[in-house]
């Protein structure tokens, strides 16, 4: 067989792969990676304006926010909300995002009033309070599914075990550079 055959036969054969691999991306637009979360291609364009987004993580981080923004995506599962102006999160606002499974609130102005709720589906599992104004452990009733809690470089001087109690299923407890 003559090698211009061969190539235009090559070059059919990967045309046709070509196009078949460009259905199957327009038919699901999902895919999941090697740390388990599943990316959606589709939704990205639903990104708040202020933040930005990578598949299934909203970063709103220094941009001087004094609180979340109103319209998080749903599919949401990593919120990178560090380095702002936030004191508090308005009551409502995290409600929705039953797939967050991680939330960054270090380097705020998060103070002993802070509270999270979220959704009973909610599964929220990583929680960093670090470098805020907190001077006791906040209140972690909504947030029962932690496994991971960061509350380093606060003012925190005594820690209440009710407030933990909630957490059965905290491993990780990092209060470090507290007084």
């Amino acid at each position: 067989m003559s090698s211009t055959r061969q190539v235009s036969r090559l070059a059919r054969r990967y045309k046709w792969m070509t196009v078949a691999l460009s259905v199957l991306l327009a038919a699901s637009p999902n895919f999941t990676k090697a740390d388990g979360i599943t990316y959606d291609i589709a939704k990205d364009n639903q990104c708040p304006v202020e933040c930005s987004c990578l598949g299934n993580v909203v970063d709103c981080s220094s941009l001087q926010l004094i609180g979340a923004p109103s319209e998080l995506p749903p599919w949401t599962e990593i919120l990178e909300l560090r380095e702002n102006n936030i004191a508090s999160l308005e009551p409502n606002v995290l409600l929705h995002l039953t797939k967050l499974k991680e939330l960054d609130l270090s380097a705020n102005k998060l103070g002993d009033n802070f509270t999270i709720i979220l959704s009973e589906d909610a599964h929220l599992q990583g929680l960093k309070i670090n470098k805020n104004q907190l001077t006791e452990v906040p209140d972690m009733f909504f947030v029962k599914n932690i496994t991971h809690l960061a509350l380093a470089h606060n003012s925190i001087t005594d820690i209440n075990g009710t407030a933990l109690l909630a957490l059965q299923r905290l491993q990780n407890l990092d209060i470090s550079g507290n007084k």
